[in-house]
């Protein structure tokens, strides 16, 4: 299982994909310990969408048929780090991948793609909305991402799409903040930061 990555999705900033590996993934519900090299440390929420079967070369038109499920995932930051690392235009995975970036919530499974058109997505710290997005505002739709993604990537059943952060803006975290994600109203995402 993999995790692509997308940039600049709600401005009109130039959009980069980007992966993040399987060892970044941290289950629902386990707590996300800050690592001693990400101080400060930055999240920030993007909608998941999750792969459903094989594919390579898909067209947009046929990009439905390959996802079936939704959720939320905060992935954490180590701003000095990226910041070092792309001015010396060096690639971002220490920064933006380590062990525990991505806190992947539960999946909510979706029969109609049509439901995917409007949908809202959301993040609290501390019971405090951080962050607030619609898949309506996305400049790269979920099945415009499948088609470009599969143009150089094979996408397989369980990867995951992150469809970017709503917000240019990033939220510090603190040990003893509580994180939830929400899809619509449901909370899809729980966990305490340590």
């Amino acid at each position: 299982m993999k995790f692509i990555a997308i940039t600049n999705n709600f401005n009109n900033g130039e959009h980069v994909f980007y992966h993040l590996s399987d060892t970044a993934m941290l289950n629902q519900g386990k707590p996300f310990f800050i690592p001693d090299f990400a101080h400060p440390c930055l999240a920030g929420i993007h909608l998941a969408v999750r792969i459903s079967r094989l594919g390579r070369s898909i067209s947009r038109r046929f990009a439905h048929r390959y996802y079936d499920a939704v959720s939320v995932c905060c992935t954490f930051v180590a701003p000095r780090l990226l910041e070092n690392l792309q001015s010396k235009g060096l690639p971002w995975e220490m920064a933006t991948g380590f062990d525990g970036a991505a806190c992947i919530g539960r999946f909510q499974e979706v029969q109609d793609a049509s439901e995917f058109k409007d949908m809202e997505f959301s993040m609290r710290i501390n019971g405090e909305k951080t962050q607030y997005g619609r898949t309506s505002d996305m400049n790269v739709v979920i099945d415009e991402m499948i088609a470009r993604c599969s143009e150089y990537f094979m996408l397989r059943q369980g990867d995951c799409l992150l469809m970017g952060c709503p917000a240019e803006q990033l939220y510090e975290v603190h040990e003893d903040d509580r994180i939830e994600g929400f899809v619509n109203s449901e909370k899809l995402l729980d966990f305490n930061v340590k």
